[in-house]
């Protein structure tokens, strides 16, 4: 049985699998996490409650790793819309991400704004045979840049920046960490999202958006998953 580690930031998130799956077959507590235990079809899912920022998903999808053994990440949320092209409840799959809060380009001769040593551009690639997998999977779906901070974006004028200055088509807190998590320990990393609030929503449509949000996003996630 395949082992799948699921990092899920915020606890709306986590209620759509609830809400989905009904509860778990197992609750796992250990120091600083509750992890939630799932059979589904022929995956032994292993959910974790990580909270909000890349810190705390880049700690959690170590857990997840270090103490479970799973065999990939998977990664599902709401996010923010960055252009027009996004409205609220559209299903997107990640396929680069830039993590726009670092930057050692001041100290680090011939590396960018935003880039880590060990990748080519300030962008943080999914491995590629995931999306591969999963454009045969979802040929219609939309694959996306994702700007990670540790902010929520709630300002029209922010939002349209983040668009301008890196290409990206979505923001939120947590897949840079783990990402880049899944990527040092050589474990493959799906990151599927649904936007809560587009390019000139903010707080308020966050809040109001963003179960049913969740929701998409975890039907698309399992739907995919089947397929693996």
């Amino acid at each position: 049985m395949k082992k799948i580690g699921f990092v899920v930031a915020i606890h709306r998130e986590l209620q759509a699998v609830f809400a989905k799956y009904g509860q778990p077959k197992e609750e796992i507590n250990i120091p600083g996490y509750n992890i939630f235990v799932y059979e589904i079809k022929d995956k032994e899912v292993y959910i974790i409650h990580s909270g909000c920022g890349n810190i705390a998903s880049s700690s959690a999808t170590q857990v997840l790793i270090s103490l479970f053994n799973v065999e990939m990440i998977v990664n599902f949320g709401v996010v923010g819309g960055l252009d027009d092209s996004l409205l609220v409840d559209d299903v997107i799959i990640v396929e680069k991400v830039v993590h726009y809060d670092f930057d050692t380009s001041e100290i680090d001769v011939g590396i960018r704004k935003h880039q880590y040593e060990r990748f080519d551009s300030e962008f943080i690639p999914v491995n590629k045979d995931i999306i591969d997998k999963v454009k045969e999977i979802l040929p219609s779906a939309k694959f996306v840049i994702d700007a990670s901070g540790d902010k929520f974006i709630g300002n029209s004028e922010a939002k349209r920046n983040l668009n301008q200055s890196y290409g990206a088509h979505i923001c939120e807190m947590e897949a840079a960490g783990i990402l880049l998590t899944s990527i040092r320990n050589n474990v493959p990393c799906l990151l599927i999202k649904a936007v809560s609030d587009d390019v000139n929503g903010g707080g308020a449509d966050f809040a109001q958006n963003v179960s049913n949000a969740a929701l998409k996003a975890v039907n698309l996630v399992f739907s995919v998953l089947e397929k693996f």
